[in-house]
């Protein structure tokens, strides 16, 4: 699951900046963006990093070392598991604020 993730996480940011350069828009100029590019590289931190402490390639080496990061890996999880919708949340209010600005109060903002 985590490696599905993280390949379609980069896909998608690989993607933003792409579409944004052709189109001529700056990159990470909302708090949308920066709030979903945070979430993304802390989720790819997180992915990395747990697979390689919590995979049982040795288990006697990395003992003491699951323990220790065990209350980060919670944390982080957690923010994640807030971040993630947040971030969505924030996307589609961006989005509703601009097209009511460029459109007036009547316009549809979801096509």
């Amino acid at each position: 699951f985590h490696i599905a993730a993280s390949i379609l996480i980069i896909a998608g940011l690989v993607a933003q900046f792409v579409y944004h350069r052709r189109n001529g828009y700056s990159n990470l100029f909302s708090s949308h963006s920066m709030m979903g590019m945070f979430t993304a590289v802390t989720y790819l931190i997180q992915a990395v990093v747990s697979s390689g402490i919590f995979q049982d390639f040795n288990p006697r080496l990395l003992r003491g070392l699951r323990g220790d990061f065990k209350p980060f890996h919670v944390i982080l999880g957690g923010f994640l598991v807030v971040a993630a919708p947040l971030t969505i949340v924030m996307g589609v209010t961006e989005k509703a604020f601009y097209a009511n600005l460029q459109y007036g109060h009547d316009s549809q903002w979801w096509y």
